[in-house]
């Protein structure tokens, strides 16, 4: 699985371009700083599985299951909506669309990396699903903390977030050109 430097990167990216598409939502259902910090936590909320893993001691029993599934991002996004309706009296499109976005790249992201392959349908199906292409190294916790596969995450992750980066300044140029 990618470490949250590239989960946290990838929900950063929904959270500026969806703001920039959904820019008059901050206006009439929160404000930036608070779509922020939400797109953060929604693009981290499938490894919340990892607390009961610490306290059992057991993370590959807890961790990376049913809280890895498209189903559980949608009910999470579901969940998160119809709270913010309840409690803005609107916003339950814009919020559980940030929601399903960070939450389902997390599922993407671990889809595409090394490792044990994630349970993608679930509620439907247990299976764990595996691409042919792995994109990310990810994190190995069995090898310990100090180890030298961190760097190699350390890496690739540093090359993921530089790519994105540099898309995201090309995509804001380009729309700068196009509208001035």
């Amino acid at each position: 699985m990618p470490s949250p430097i590239a989960h946290t990167a990838a929900g950063y990216v929904v959270y500026k371009f969806y703001g920039l598409k959904e820019h008059k939502v901050f206006d009439t259902v929160g404000n930036n700083s608070t779509a922020f910090i939400l797109a953060f936590v929604f693009s981290l909320m499938p490894d919340l599985d990892v607390i009961p893993a610490f306290f059992a001691g057991n993370v590959s029993y807890f961790h990376n299951n049913f809280t890895h599934s498209l189903g559980s991002g949608l009910i999470v996004a579901l969940i998160v909506g119809a709270t913010c309706q309840m409690i803005q009296g609107r916003g339950f499109k814009y919020w559980s669309i940030l929601a399903l976005l960070c939450y389902e790249l997390h599922v993407v992201m671990d889809y595409f990396t090394v490792g044990r392959g994630v349970m993608l349908f679930w509620p439907l199906s247990n299976e764990r699903y595996e691409p042919a292409i792995t994109v990310f190294y990810g994190l190995r916790r069995s090898n310990g903390l100090l180890t030298l596969d961190h760097v190699w995450t350390l890496i690739n992750e540093l090359c993921f977030v530089l790519l994105l980066l540099i898309l995201m300044r090309t995509y804001e140029k380009l729309r700068l050109n196009m509208s001035g």
